[in-house]
């Protein structure tokens, strides 16, 4: 199972330090969606970290485009200066 990461570069440098090696470097919000949906139809992605300030803009969506799926696992990953909730 792969990792993948949605988000700005400062948070992509971080976690591609960390070993993640498929990321998509966006601001965009909408970007971001598309993307992650395109992730979901892989069945080979096991987890999708997606940047704090991308996913609280598009939580309901998110969250809706996930449904019912165990996998791929959704992971909101703060930015430098967003608070950890």
């Amino acid at each position: 199972m792969r990792v993948v990461a949605v988000g700005s570069r400062e948070v992509l440098l971080g976690l591609m330090l960390a070993g993640v090696k498929d990321v998509v470097e966006t601001g965009d919000p909408d970007e971001a969606v598309e993307r992650i949906r395109a992730f979901l139809k892989d069945e080979d992605v096991g987890a999708i970290i997606v940047a704090s300030e991308i996913y609280d803009a598009k939580q309901d969506e998110l969250e809706r485009i996930r449904g019912d799926r165990t996998l791929p696992l959704f992971a909101r990953f703060p930015a430098k200066g967003v608070e950890f909730r």
